[in-house]
């Protein structure tokens, strides 16, 4: 995209252009642990300091609206050409911040609830988040040649905003439902003996 018109770039900044989600994948690594831990130690406060695993999921919320920001930027555009600027700064920057803190957190989720299988929750989340990253590759330079670039930053967002908004369920019958399936699973025990 950067090295046809109206950019023009050569093969080096065409490379360098990639430091931008280098950035924000950096700055998305420093923060999401840490902003997670305190909205999770915030809610603890307020719940008398009980913690719930469900207490970290709040902290999602301004980094889906930055992901959401980071794929209409990059659909728009490279759809209509806007300056390189905007396209590297906001799409490429807040896309590499995405792609590292939202997995973070959910996967911190994941083990705040199962901790004996965190090792697999790891595995499991890193295996499908690259598998996915991997299969973008195939697809998307040819819908962009049928449909333009908008469309494929439709695809993204329903495949990345999609799954993140199972958060709100989550979120309001998480604590249930992991007392649902702790039970099932100790009713299964007790049928084995």
């Amino acid at each position: 995209f950067l090295s046809g018109p109206p950019y023009n770039w050569n093969p080096s900044q065409v490379g360098y252009a990639n430091f931008s989600f280098v950035i924000g994948g950096l700055l998305g690594l420093a923060t999401a642990g840490p902003f997670s831990d305190w909205v999770a130690k915030r809610a603890t406060k307020r719940n008398n300091g009980i913690r719930e695993a469900e207490m970290r999921l709040p902290a999602l919320i301004p980094y889906l609206a930055l992901t959401v920001i980071a794929i209409v930027v990059g659909g728009l555009g490279y759809e209509r050409l806007w300056p390189w600027q905007a396209v590297l700064v906001l799409g490429y920057a807040l896309s590499g911040l995405a792609v590292t803190t939202v997995p973070t957190i959910a996967i911190a989720y994941a083990i705040d609830c199962y901790k004996p299988i965190s090792g697999e929750i790891m595995v499991v989340a890193t295996v499908l988040k690259n598998t996915l990253g991997f299969a973008y590759s195939y697809w998307v330079f040819g819908l962009a040649a049928q449909k333009g670039f908008l469309t494929v930053a439709m695809v993204q967002f329903a495949v990345t905003i999609g799954p993140a908004l199972f958060a709100i369920p989550l979120y309001l019958y998480g604590k249930s439902l992991r007392r649902w399936t702790k039970d099932s699973d100790l009713h299964r025990m007790e049928d084995m003996i």
